[in-house]
């Protein structure tokens, strides 16, 4: 029972990116990504670093997955199947959508570089990646470049921006096991319950 979906989003569009800051054309000359940190103009990566070991960078992140019961299709978002071992059910596969919001932050040496990387990084996440990821089971509904800012980092001027990537939706597919419900649907939630029981108690009025 593991759902990272987060982790896999981050992961997913850190990826893409890297992967097209690294093509060799001209405007890249001086921020083309490299595996090799040492010969890499770009850093992207998906937590900030401790040190400001390269600059200018990426930051990809995304904020928790929302579980909202309204993401749920018409049908029931499914306990869909059993899952069975050697003859027994051990598991309920579940299927269903997560909603989060990605962003791409963006810190460079100068504002020349900050504009630039939020261009080349804004073109690619509207009308390459955003296709690569569908192949993932990832989409975003929008995408808003945010307002430019300066901070002081590591004692250093630095100048920043933001891409945030809104409605990020994925589909998750989970085997929960069936010592879960079978705990579960052992208690008694009912006020006329003869076993264990959660109180329930109801207010009228003030």
């Amino acid at each position: 029972m593991e759902i990272r979906l987060t982790d896999f989003i981050k992961s997913v569009f850190c990826k893409c990116l890297q992967a097209g800051f690294s093509a060799d054309i001209e405007d890249l000359t001086n921020y083309r990504y490299d595996p090799d940190l040492r010969k890499s103009k770009i850093g992207i990566w998906t937590s900030f670093p401790r040190k400001m070991v390269k600059v200018p960078f990426i930051v990809v992140s995304a904020e928790p997955s929302d579980a909202s019961i309204a993401y749920l299709d018409a049908s029931g978002e499914g306990l869909s199947e059993d899952v069975i071992k050697d003859g027994n059910v051990v598991a309920k596969r579940v299927r269903g959508k997560m909603v989060t919001t990605a962003k791409c932050s963006i810190v460079a040496d100068s504002p020349t570089d900050r504009a630039k990387i939020t261009d080349l990084a804004a073109l690619m996440l509207r009308f390459i990646i955003r296709f690569k990821v569908a192949e993932a089971g990832i989409g975003y509904k929008d995408i808003k470049v945010g307002t430019e800012g300066e901070e002081t980092i590591a004692g250093e001027q630095r100048f920043t921006n933001s891409i945030t990537l809104s409605d990020c939706y994925t589909e998750f597919e989970d085997d929960i096991p069936i010592e879960i419900f079978e705990k579960i649907e052992a208690i008694q939630v009912t006020t006329e319950a003869k076993g264990p029981s959660i109180p329930i108690k109801f207010r009228i009025g003030k």
